[in-house]
């Protein structure tokens, strides 16, 4: 994608805020907008997850001058029934004008809109060049491993959030920045127009066998660092990277584990809600991941969220609310002292990513000097 275009994201939202913040800091011209009912027009972006940055102001669909854009972003999170109406108004407005159509979704109901209006959508043709080399690999040898060297980075949340992903397209662009080629895969399909590649469905289904989805995951893995060849790949854990606890099982971390079958983690970020920033759960989470992953995490990130999960698994609501960003940090205060031997810090600004970014390459240049 030519990032001197000029972009908008419909509708802007928290699962499309962290793409926002990524194509901004490409230098892109990117206008986040909404509809006039979702309470967010003429807010700032920030407003969204109750942070302080970034304070561009989110627009009306019905505001937006289509002659002075060049593309625009379908979020995949959107819902048809809620947004039918505004999704209309686009494609009518799409109609003879040569914008570039980004839609990374399944909803069959847009898909068909797009095919009613003759409105042709990108999709991210690294997907296709995978699969076709995993088929390549496949004729090799069905279950066939290959032992992958490339250094990863595991980021994941201990009951899933945008902080993962948000955190992941920060070290994505500082390591892009040093020169190095960084790949980044994410269950998040908003993130490919910022370069993020989407898990195989193979792999997140249900479909196969998990000794299957191990090893298929393992040769989707190797043709990735076969085609583009990374430095270091990036992988925003899908859904909880653990079981949360007996009511919310988080399908009990079990991505974590057929990952780390496939590539094991050289440096492993856990995102906390700010709730569960307490010293029983940090000790218990690290105890867990040192014996699932031969590590404990080095790092963790308090994410400004708080989750209902009710008295009951059907009552969790996979809604965070976002609480005021300095309310966080008040919770760490309140703990640092007993976490004196952890590395917890709220990280979701660039200026902390670059310093991450610059630890990963010191870590990774002493493991391989030593």
């Amino acid at each position: 994608m030519d990032f001197r275009k000029r972009f908008i994201i419909y509708p802007l939202d928290d699962q499309s805020f962290a793409v926002y913040k990524a194509l901004r800091s490409k230098g892109v011209d990117v206008t986040g907008v909404s509809a006039l009912g979702s309470g967010y027009v003429g807010k700032t972006v920030a407003n969204l997850v109750n942070r302080k940055e970034p304070s561009e102001l989110i627009e009306s669909i019905n505001h937006i001058d289509f002659d002075k854009q060049d593309a625009i972003l379908i979020s995949s999170s959107i819902s048809y029934e809620l947004n039918k109406d505004d999704l209309q108004y686009i494609c009518t407005s799409l109609k003879n004008r040569n914008l570039e159509v980004y839609y990374y979704g399944e909803d069959e109901n847009i898909i068909n809109m797009f095919k009613q209006f003759n409105i042709s959508y990108c999709k991210e043709p690294l997907d296709n060049l995978i699969a076709n080399q995993v088929k390549a690999f496949k004729r090799s040898g069905k279950y066939n491993q290959f032992k992958i060297k490339v250094p990863a980075v595991y980021i994941g949340g201990l009951i899933e959030s945008y902080d993962s992903l948000d955190i992941a397209l920060q070290l994505k662009h500082e390591f892009e920045q040093r020169e190095f080629i960084c790949s980044l895969v994410s269950n998040n399909p908003n993130a490919k127009i910022a370069g993020a590649v989407g898990y195989p469905l193979s792999f997140m289904g249900t479909d196969i066998s998990p000794h299957e989805q191990i090893v298929e995951f393992n040769q989707w893995v190797s043709s990735l660092d076969y085609l583009v060849k990374p430095d270091i790949v990036l992988f925003d854990v899908p859904k909880g990277i653990m079981q949360y606890s007996n009511k919310i099982h988080n399908t009990f971390g079990i991505y974590t584990y057929m990952m780390h079958q496939t590539i094991p983690s050289d440096f492993l970020i856990v995102t906390l809600p700010a709730d569960c920033v307490k010293t029983e759960i940090v000790e218990k989470t690290s105890i867990y991941f040192k014996r699932l992953l031969g590590r404990s995490p080095d790092l963790y990130h308090i994410s400004n969220v708080l989750h209902n999960v009710g008295a009951e698994p059907s009552m969790f609501v996979d809604k965070p609310l976002y609480i005021k960003e300095n309310q966080a940090n008040d919770i760490l205060e309140n703990e640092i002292d007993k976490l004196c031997e952890t590395r917890i810090e709220d990280v979701i600004y660039q200026k902390s990513a670059g310093r991450i970014t610059d630890l990963l390459i010191e870590t990774y240049r002493r493991d391989n000097n030593g």
